[in-house]
């Protein structure tokens, strides 16, 4: 038994591509995919797309395997807590809870400016990771 920790696709392209325009694609080789760094968001997701189709998934499913439990990121504290209750671990559930969310991505000021995805370039992404949403995010 284990778990692992997935991320809405959506969420995962906002932040590799602020994090390809604050630190010019070194953190995640997009330069390779031939991506530009400077694109915007919505052209930069599609190239990916084209180039890579259902990347998510491929990087989250491998990790995922029978026994695994799946946790969500944006339901990190909530199914970190089921999962430790589960294990039959003894700890406060009001101190996780309490624990300030860190997210340095999350921060940088061009996320904080709202970097959106366009529907068209959202839609692109459901239908790549098919997989993924069907699992996991049905509701998006």
């Amino acid at each position: 038994n284990g778990f692992t920790i997935i991320r809405h696709p959506w969420a995962w392209y906002q932040s590799m591509w602020a994090h390809d325009r604050v630190w010019g694609g070194e953190l995640w080789d997009s330069r390779r995919l031939g991506v530009k760094v400077n694109e915007d968001i919505n052209s930069w997701a599609c190239r990916i797309i084209q180039q890579w189709p259902a990347y998510m998934t491929r990087c989250h499913l491998c990790y995922v395997a029978d026994n695994v439990t799946v946790i969500r990121t944006e339901q990190l504290t909530d199914n970190l807590i089921d999962l430790l209750n589960e294990a039959g671990e003894q700890f406060d559930a009001d101190v996780l809870r309490s624990t300030p969310r860190i997210n340095e991505a999350g921060r940088l000021p061009i996320m904080v400016d709202a970097v959106e995805l366009s529907e068209e370039t959202q839609c692109m992404i459901r239908q790549s990771d098919r997989e993924i949403f069907d699992q996991y995010y049905p509701e998006a």
